[in-house]
């Protein structure tokens, strides 16, 4: 992989592989694992150079491109967008398309691009028997599970406050309402239970993670 960065990066042939610049950001690749994030300049000249790149590398590294797992999300403001998915046999998923469980889109993310968040959330919730944990177990369960699942969709985008709100809401009534017709006084917030001890959470918290 560190060979193929450096091909695509490699800037000493007069017809080299252009990424995406602005003023002095540059981005052109991200890898993950065996997969490869490319960011160009959306011209038929720009991606020749890319196949020849990755067609080089192919016959160097036996490793070779999967069209069938592919694909293409080219601006809808570039009118050669058909040309070119034709041209390369590469599917163009027009504005958006998941990569490993996250949206990615050229667009402002929509509220329903986050519904598999609500959906994985509330399928942890609810697969749990709730009447066999404790309430430190729930306590974590939250904390350790469900943030953390929210954190890593933080990482490709931002977060609406009304999924926020939603995810808070399911872990508040997860926490303290043992099932659907228990009615319990809630004399502290979700958010201040689950902070940690040293942010003046509740003691239980360091005597159930001992």
């Amino acid at each position: 992989m560190d060979a193929l960065s450096c091909l695509i990066d490699d800037t000493s042939q007069p017809d080299c592989f252009e990424g995406i610049k602005y003023d002095t950001f540059h981005l052109s690749h991200l890898f993950h694992a065996d997969d490869l994030l490319v960011f160009e300049k959306a011209d038929a000249r720009n991606f020749e150079c890319l196949m020849r790149i990755l067609n080089h590398f192919s016959n160097l590294s036996s490793l070779h491109l999967n069209l069938h797992k592919s694909s293409l999300l080219i601006s809808p403001h570039a009118t050669n967008a058909s040309c070119i998915s034709h041209a390369f046999h590469i599917q163009n998923s027009s504005t958006k398309f998941f990569y490993l469980g996250l949206p990615i889109s050229i667009r402002r993310s929509k509220l329903s691009d986050f519904f598999p968040l609500i959906e994985k959330v509330t399928n942890l919730l609810s697969s749990w028997k709730v009447k066999l944990l404790s309430f430190a177990d729930r306590l974590q369960f939250i904390k350790y599970t469900i943030s953390n699942l929210a954190a890593y969709w933080l990482r490709g985008s931002i977060i609406p406050k009304i999924i926020l709100k939603a995810i808070s809401k399911a872990s508040s009534k997860f926490l303290y309402h043992v099932g659907s017709q228990s009615k319990h006084l809630q004399l502290i917030s979700c958010k201040n239970t689950t902070k940690p001890y040293s942010r003046g959470g509740p003691w239980y918290c360091l005597t159930s993670c001992s």
